[in-house]
């Protein structure tokens, strides 16, 4: 039941659902975030912990608390009340879970204290960083001089680069640790990790702001903390360098096989708007060029926010 769950739900208000689900030793836990169609005020979060791990589950969430977009902020029920006063607002759901073959069934009945609202469902599917990847290279680019040549004609700036020493697909090290639940990194690892380094350095990050928040982030995953950030360059140089440093000279067969990804970055940022955030959003990758802090050099550092592995 690991793993980070998305898909459409159904009943009596239609979206989509996205469940992070953490595995512990005796139970499950993590946090769920509906997205109500049409709803641009907030959406509805519920966090959960099992009794057990078996793969059929059925648990009460208390409290179902509505909050802002983009960040864990609570809207006051007084708020809502006034907003929409014509409106009934869960405070707690019965929940079902089921691992099925083709996902993970989910059924909700939710409640406003003692009144029935209404039930929803879904069959959510699993992100699937951890399976093979489906991508293949260029079959044109067999050598370096064909490389050096193919990267010599870009368009300067407008690609970006990532080489990897294994042939897997694109994977933070935050989700590489096996991790899910965004929110927890957000509210419990980054206040107690921010009050170590502040401790530390004669830089004080304030985190409100996306630009150092970023580069707190980035100082992190420097020193080797998990985080859901992938480095890339502009450099398809610096990306090679990157994907043969662990090779020994001469090496053969199917270890020799290493991965360079090129991205259109002015494509996507002009396509799809840029997040930067974590929590309360649907699945997204966002573009973050990151500022540098202490021996950091920011000049040539891209970085992809991921929220889906």
């Amino acid at each position: 039941m690991r793993g980070q769950w998305h898909g459409d739900y159904t009943g009596y208000s239609t979206g989509d659902l996205t469940i992070d689900v953490d595995e512990y030793d005796s139970y499950f836990a993590g946090r769920a975030c509906l997205f109500e169609a049409g709803n641009n005020y907030g959406i509805y979060v519920c966090e959960f912990h099992t009794a057990h791990k078996s793969d059929h589950q059925r648990f009460t969430a208390a409290p179902v608390k509505f909050q802002r977009h983009f960040d864990a902020v609570d809207i006051p029920r007084s708020d809502l009340s006034a907003t929409f006063p014509n409106v009934a607002f869960p405070t707690h759901a019965n929940i079902d879970f089921k691992m099925l073959k083709k996902g993970l069934r989910v059924t909700a009945t939710t409640y406003q204290d003692s009144k029935f609202l209404g039930k929803i469902s879904s069959l959510l599917t699993r992100g699937s960083a951890e399976k093979k990847s489906k991508l293949t290279a260029d079959k044109k680019v067999r050598s370096w001089g064909k490389f050096k040549q193919m990267v010599g004609e870009m368009e300067r700036d407008r690609y970006i680069f990532r080489g990897q020493s294994v042939v897997n697909r694109l994977r933070s090290s935050f989700h590489r640790t096996n991790r899910k639940d965004l929110h927890r990194f957000l509210a419990i690892d980054i206040p107690e990790l921010h009050i170590i380094v502040t401790s530390k350095t004669n830089h004080y990050f304030d985190l409100r702001d996306n630009i150092q928040n970023g580069a707190f982030w980035n100082l992190l995953q420097h020193h080797g903390y998990p985080t859901p950030l992938l480095d890339w360059t502009h450099s398809p140089y610096v990306a090679t360098y990157f994907a043969f440093r662990e090779k020994p000279q001469g090496d053969v067969g199917q270890n020799r096989k290493i991965r360079i990804f090129m991205f259109d970055r002015l494509a996507w940022q002009r396509d799809f708007a840029q997040i930067y955030s974590v929590v309360n959003v649907r699945p997204h990758f966002s573009l973050l060029n990151r500022a540098g802090s202490g021996n950091l050099n920011s000049g040539d550092k891209w970085n992809f926010c991921l929220t889906l592995a």
